[in-house]
């Protein structure tokens, strides 16, 4: 049977999240590229997660034949580095990045393992995203994230294979397939192209790229990529997305390293993983809520209890018949994620049934604010005298 390509397999990560802020969902994987600029890469950024051990340079070679480098840590370009507006992640504070020494034309090529490895026969749905910049004064440099199954022995060692994306010299979103010891741009034409756009975006700024990663136990397995520009809306879905590039084929097997690869003034920070669109994408989600509650039957002109489970933190205000619950106008969640509640005291001023349901604003940025479901209560009478 035909040995085909593997890539890493986000969703069976179980890592407990520590990269970011409550101000965007975490992803199980992460690497914010941070080291001292002009060092070699070394033991990752101390905020990352999903990796085990250390970066180190992939043994390749560029053509004309000349050996790769390790990749290093810039602050070059920070400036140059921006995140679309409406996601909800930002560079950090004294940033480096992942890229070659300025002006240099070997292929800087580090990996690292990753903590699970992947097995491309089953089926799911992952993502991972990054920060993409190149460019200099003559021409574009180089930027791709590439998956490995192994690190070649030697820069002759063609056993170990990858699959690149990102963009290199042809000017445009590039999906390419090829043995983990050479550049992505020695063979031409690439395994996939989009249309040929500029090395930074419009605005000068970074590119954004996502790709999405639809695996299948039998047959063929789809990668998709779609480069945002800082001045683009990252939709709340990646159902609308028209992607720059795409390339079917079955692809098995277990790649257990994350690459990242560039020449000339190319740069790759802020790398993300997950088997959500939001967690790498960084747009806030709707989050489960659930339709009021009543506790025991509601009696007229007695006060009953009534609650909501939400799955953030914020606080909620009940309607009934279309009216503002005056006891209940600003009630905040209680408990922890992912199981928050809410809890009204509402005395029924009528009998009947009565259609109640609450409006929650969230002050957690990674989630949208909500409405519950109605809920159709019937009130009946007081059971005792005043």
């Amino acid at each position: 049977m035909k040995a085909k390509l593997a890539l890493f397999s986000i969703f069976m990560f179980s890592f407990i999240p520590i990269n970011t802020s409550p101000s965007f969902a975490a992803a199980t994987i992460y690497e914010s590229m941070s080291g001292t600029a002009g060092t070699n890469f070394g033991t990752g950024s101390g905020d990352s997660v999903g990796f085990t051990g250390n970066w180190s340079m992939v043994n390749a070679y560029k053509m004309p034949r000349m050996s790769g480098v390790a990749a290093i840590y810039s602050s070059t370009y920070n400036t140059s580095l921006k995140f679309p507006t409406s996601s909800r992640f930002t560079v950090p504070s004294n940033n480096t990045a992942a890229s070659t020494a300025a002006n240099v034309w070997n292929v800087y090529y580090s990996a690292r393992q990753m903590t699970s490895g992947v097995n491309f026969d089953t089926n799911g749905t992952f993502y991972f995203s990054f920060l993409d910049y190149a460019v200099d004064s003559g021409g574009w440099g180089s930027a791709m994230v590439g998956l490995l199954n192994g690190l070649p022995s030697t820069e002759n060692d063609a056993t170990k294979n990858s699959i690149d994306v990102g963009r290199t010299y042809s000017g445009a979103p590039t999906i390419q397939l090829t043995s983990a010891n050479q550049a992505a741009w020695n063979v031409t034409p690439y395994t996939a192209t989009g249309t040929a756009n500029t090395s930074v975006d419009p605005s000068g700024k970074s590119w954004f790229v996502l790709a999405k990663f639809t695996t299948a136990a039998s047959g063929n397995d789809t990668i998709q990529v779609k480069f945002f520009a800082s001045t683009d809306t990252v939709p709340q879905s990646d159902s609308s997305i028209s992607w720059d590039v795409s390339y079917s084929t079955p692809i098995t097997g277990t790649y257990n390293y994350l690459a990242v690869q560039n020449e000339y003034n190319g740069v790759i920070d802020e790398l993300r993983g997950d088997a959500t669109y939001a967690a790498v994408a960084g747009i806030s989600v709707a989050p489960s809520i659930s339709a009021p509650s009543v506790s025991g039957t509601p009696n007229k002109g007695i006060a009953s209890s009534v609650t909501v489970t939400v799955g953030a933190a914020g606080y909620m205000r009940f309607y009934v018949d279309g009216k503002r619950v005056p006891a209940c106008l600003n009630r905040p969640t209680t408990g922890s994620s992912p199981n928050f509640t809410v809890t009204c005291n509402w005395k029924p001023p009528v009998k009947g049934t009565h259609r109640m349901y609450a409006t929650f604003t969230s002050t957690d940025a990674s989630y949208t604010n909500a409405t519950t479901p109605v809920a159709n209560i019937q009130v009946v009478p007081r059971t005792n005298t005043r």
